[in-house]
């Protein structure tokens, strides 16, 4: 459709317009819709569109403690959802060791920063995994981390390591 459209477009002879085109206006209530998103989204560490689930606030939030230094979050899905789809808080340093995944895995860092051998993600980044990656997630040391993490499986690890 892309090629369709640059073919089209670039055969368009142009035509001078009777009345000024109304973008000015359009770009003066777009770039003010945007930044009230920017500011929405700078009052939370919770994006806009998780917050009706979520809440506002990370802390508020009631977590569960699944290995020292590392405590989750589950977020209850519909019956019709497949798949799993949690928050992970890791303390400064925390360690979620080497595993692979059961289908496709999306995560995001909502707060501070963390690393694995693919690189290191600060916050808003997505961290984008399939079923053939194997890698050990390791928290920031400033703050630590908490991820959104959005899973098909649950991960596969080589050995026990949850309480």
């Amino acid at each position: 459709m892309h090629d369709v459209g640059v073919v089209l477009f670039d055969t368009i002879t142009p035509a001078l317009l009777s009345h000024p085109a109304p973008i000015p206006s359009m770009n003066g209530a777009h770039s003010s819709v945007l930044e009230q998103v920017r500011v929405d989204h700078h009052d939370s560490e919770i994006p806009r569109t998780l917050r009706h689930v979520l809440g506002d606030s990370l802390d508020a939030l009631a977590w569960s403690r699944v290995a020292p230094g590392i405590e989750q979050h589950v977020v209850t899905l519909s019956p019709a959802a497949h798949g799993d789809l949690r928050l992970l808080k890791m303390d400064r340093g925390a360690c979620i060791p080497e595993h692979g995944h059961r289908g496709e895995e999306l995560s995001m860092v909502l707060r501070g920063a963390c690393r694995d051998a693919l690189g290191t993600y600060t916050v808003g980044d997505l961290i984008d995994l399939d079923d053939e990656t194997r890698h050990e997630v390791i928290a920031g040391d400033a703050v630590g981390c908490v991820l959104i993490v959005g899973s098909e499986g649950i991960p596969a690890f080589a050995t026990s390591w949850l309480d």
